[in-house]
């Protein structure tokens, strides 16, 4: 319901859902609710015990989208896919409640099945992916750290705006292109701190992949909600 509610126009939200816990004895709200009043009032300065909570659209948890046998294993030799992101158990629309199943069972499964296949090629010679690191960590210095800092920064900026909730193609072109410009953008470093540089790379990749998975999912399915603009206007009696 609030994903069909909290519509946007631009920037403008066009109603803002809060959520009351002002009715809840205050002592009970320091007792058990301690860590949301915590939260609440440094990152929102607001006290919950006197004040409603404005109630932002966010993401939760990814609803799983990858295809997976009965062992976990895609169709990537030596990929496995467990927990959110697998959607054996659930399909497009999880339940809270699946967590422990896709969390235990799937662990427990590619536990075993890993110890059946040699990951790692016998040939690999460690030494020389030390050497490697070793060197490019020697070149790192701090204007790499520093741009790797603000393109993550702002990776997650671009994602947070664009791939929440509420969704529409506009965002997603426009957040598609801004991921695409960071990857060249990091492609141009010569050197950098080995697991910082593609720890960044691989989230630029993967969140290329999830905005043009939305691109081309243009429905609203499970927690999402696929936003066009409305051509009424909007009025109190359309909740």
């Amino acid at each position: 319901i609030l994903c069909s509610v909290v519509l946007r126009d631009g920037n403008q939200a066009l109603i803002e859902p809060i959520l009351d816990l002002t009715h809840i004895n205050k002592d009970v709200i320091d007792t058990k609710l301690v860590e949301v009043k915590r939260t609440c009032k440094k990152y929102l300065g607001v006290d919950i015990s006197t004040e409603p909570i404005v109630v932002y659209p966010k993401i939760h948890y990814f609803m799983g989208g990858i295809k997976t046998d009965e062992q976990h294993r895609t169709n990537i030799k030596r990929l496995y896919a467990i927990g959110e992101c697998s959607s054996q158990y659930h399909g497009a629309g999880r339940l809270g409640g699946n967590s422990l199943l896709g969390v235990l069972n799937g662990a427990f499964v590619v536990g075993n099945q890993s110890i059946l296949i040699n990951i790692v090629p016998e040939n690999t010679k460690f030494s020389e992916v030390a050497y490697m690191k070793d060197i490019m960590d020697e070149h790192t210095n701090k204007n790499v750290e520093e741009f790797i800092r603000t393109t993550d920064e702002k990776a997650s900026f671009i994602m947070k705006e664009s791939m929440g909730i509420v969704r529409d193609e506009n965002s997603l072109s426009n957040a598609l292109k801004q991921i695409q410009e960071l990857r060249s953008e990091c492609e141009e470093i010569e050197y950098s701190n080995f697991y910082e540089y593609y720890t960044l790379i691989n989230k630029l990749m993967i969140s290329e992949a999830f905005i043009i998975s939305a691109l081309t999912r243009k429905e609203s399915r499970g927690a999402l909600y696929w936003y066009t603009k409305m051509v009424t206007p909007w009025t109190d009696n359309m909740l």
